[in-house]
């Protein structure tokens, strides 16, 4: 008498259930990292706009001596300290203050890819506000 052998249940993945797995898993990747680019960028912005925070307040002081007036407060006169120069760790190649207004100047790496930003103070009633632009403006994506 033959004995009959039970067939154990196999268990696993099919190649096809493998193939569309990996496809579904391709596209969501291809669908999140240019928002990952994005938050990255954004990110790195407000590093680097951090790092203007102690340049803001002299230029401000400086500002207020002068009557409202940004005219003179340049890196380096006025208690505003030295430019950063183009050495500079990370994605900031340089910093300067020219009549108030800071230029930032990064690295031509992504996400950055030498963009510009530009912090501009506006005195109204004694009060200074700080305008942004540059070059981040018509960046893709928009950086600032």
């Amino acid at each position: 008498m033959k004995k009959l052998k039970k067939q154990k249940n196999q268990k696993g993945f099919t190649l096809i259930e493998l193939m569309i797995t990996i496809a579904i898993v391709g596209v969501l990747a291809a669908v999140a990292m240019p928002m990952y680019q994005s938050y990255l960028g954004s990110t790195q912005v407000r590093t680097l706009a951090s790092q203007t925070g102690d340049y803001k307040t002299m230029i401000e002081l400086c500002m207020a001596r002068q009557g409202g007036v940004r005219v003179g407060c340049n890196h380096n006169t006025n208690g505003i300290p030295d430019q950063i120069p183009s050495n500079a760790p990370g994605d900031l190649d340089t910093l300067t203050v020219v009549d108030g207004q800071i230029v930032l100047l990064t690295d031509n790496t992504p996400p950055m890819n030498g963009v510009t930003f530009t912090f501009t103070p506006l005195a109204t009633n004694g009060i200074v506000g700080w305008t942004e632009g540059g070059t981040c403006l018509t960046s893709t994506p928009v950086l600032c």
